[in-house]
């Protein structure tokens, strides 16, 4: 690197609107434009409406070398400015820095490639463009050559519509999209370094670029809301993301907001009617522009290892819920049943009280438990998924949840001295939902945002996540006691409050350090 380089810091230039490297890195280390292989590629019409693309104008092996980024760096936190000045056509190389063009006439002299959910190219490092298949091409039958911005970062304006055919195409793409499960096993040797180390680390290729870059001095743009302070944000769904299947005031806007913007998020529900696909689904049938379904973190998806573990050990299990849901959450088994038909069962599992005689099944479920306890002088092990006791209703008032069974198993089993009853708790205020959100996000610099103090709050707390507290949901149904313990870090009295600084005074999160997880 030579001198100017080294001592050169990023800074905010006024005239460009955007933040540039002061001195250009070698070009070895970083072309100051992007190049395609000679003879090899061409720029012509794409198939994909999008203008023109890339084309292979003769077979390529695979792991052959299509071409390599090159442009100028932009600091992360500086290319919504870019975005807005130039276009989307950063490609993100290191969490803190884009590799630009210079301008929108690069892209039409040298061209760019375009998006597929179904790609051919993937990246050998954070610059090199490699063949991921062999492709058959020539100047008579060329082959467009197509990457999965899953891989690039891009688009660098955060979010926009995927049109590229495939029969399996996301609909959406975002810069966050490498962290879906599937792309990261099927694009498995293609990512760059950075998104390599998080996807399993010690797999990431040397890297020139990626060297120079964790060594370089950033100048990052303090926060200016509590958004800017979180490595991701956790909402709850019921009382502050939706009521019943009708999205919040609001609700919609801020997950656009937070989707443009790329910070990720996640959905964290003790709802339990269904699998995540189901979730997701009813989610975005209320509106909200929810991205992906591995944004949903559900009480019933992390209970479902734990159920398949109990029916592998050949135990008898019964399930408070309807059999839609069971089934759709676990799957059919032999000794899967409902509980409200089950004459005996060694573990019961708390889902949900929608589409079923909750008032039956708990009738029944007593006289199990009161069974047992004669016949062994031990009760069933209890699983709640759903452990919601109360909840808001659509017109405001207070219902009872599935987790209300508990309290009522424990009451009408005290006169035959029944010992407390264990429950093991796999949503909120239970650790392993909150432990599920801190390995998707690969960090526990999470904010949960709920309306329940006794399960989100307390739970976020109790897993060391800070908490902010909306005053809509269960809250408008009366102020709720909060403990010290359980005491949240914020609270708000809608969701926009989180993007509008008034809740920003030198919160403690900038100094909590990460707890990075492999996700």
């Amino acid at each position: 690197m030579t001198n100017d380089a080294q001592q050169s810091r990023p800074v905010y230039s006024k005239n460009t609107v955007s933040l540039y490297f002061r001195g250009q890195l070698p070009e070895q280390i970083l072309a100051r434009a992007r190049k395609w292989a000679p003879g090899v590629v061409k720029m012509q019409r794409s198939f994909v409406p999008s203008g023109h693309g890339l084309f292979a104008m003769g077979s390529v092996r695979k792991g052959e070398i299509i071409g390599r980024f090159g442009g100028r760096l932009v600091p992360a936190d500086s290319i919504e400015a870019y975005v807005a000045k130039v276009g989307k056509f950063g490609h993100l190389v290191h969490p803190c820095w884009y590799v630009c063009p210079e301008n929108a006439d690069e892209i039409s002299r040298i061209g760019a490639i375009n998006h597929s959910c179904e790609p051919n190219v993937g990246l050998s490092d954070a610059l090199t463009l490699v063949a991921m298949q062999h492709i058959v091409a020539s100047k008579e039958t060329p082959v467009e050559l197509l990457i999965d911005y899953a891989m690039t970062g891009s688009p660098a304006g955060g979010f926009s519509g995927c049109k590229c055919g495939a029969p399996h195409g996301r609909g959406k793409i975002t810069r966050d999209d490498w962290r879906i499960r599937a792309l990261r096993g099927a694009y498995h040797g293609y990512f760059p370094p950075s998104k390599a180390r998080a996807v399993q680390q010690g797999t990431e290729s040397a890297c020139a670029l990626t060297a120079v870059l964790e060594s370089l001095p950033t100048l990052k743009r303090p926060p200016q809301t509590l958004v800017d302070c979180y490595d991701a944000i956790l909402f709850d769904a019921m009382g502050v993301l939706i009521s019943e299947n009708e999205a919040l005031p609001g609700a919609a806007d801020i997950l656009a907001r937070l989707n443009m913007c790329g910070q990720p998020y996640y959905i964290v529900t003790n709802i339990s009617s269904g699998s995540d696909e189901t979730i997701f689904a009813r989610l975005r049938g209320a509106g909200l522009p929810i991205l992906a379904v591995d944004r949903i973190v559900s009480a019933g998806g992390v209970a479902r290892r734990r159920v398949l573990e109990e029916l592998a050990a050949g135990r008898l299990v019964s399930y408070v819920g309807s059999a839609h849901a069971a089934h759709d959450i676990f799957g059919k088994h032999p000794n899967l049943h409902c509980a409200d038909t089950g004459e005996k069962f060694d573990t019961l599992v708390v889902l949900d009280d929608e589409g079923f005689d909750f008032k039956r099944a708990a009738d029944h479920i007593l006289s199990t438990f009161q069974r047992r306890l004669i016949e062994t002088g031990e009760m069933p092990r209890m699983i709640a998924a759903n452990a919601d006791i109360i909840y808001p209703s659509k017109n405001g008032s207070l219902v009872f949840g599935p987790s209300i069974i508990g309290p009522m198993l424990q009451a009408g089993l005290a006169p035959f001295g029944a010992p407390p009853i264990s429950v093991e708790l796999m949503g909120k205020p239970g650790r392993a939902i909150f432990e599920e959100c801190i390995a998707r996000a690969g960090t526990n610099r999470l904010l949960m945002v709920g309306d329940q103090v006794d399960t989100d709050i307390n739970g976020a707390k109790a897993a060391g996540l800070d908490a902010l507290l909306v005053t809509t949901g269960l809250n408008n149904c009366g102020e709720l006691r909060q403990d010290e313990n359980g005491a949240p870090d914020y609270v708000a009295k809608n969701l926009d409050q989180i993007f509008d600084g008034s809740l920003f005074a030198c919160p403690h999160a900038l100094d909590k350090p990460r707890r990075t997880r492999r996700p």
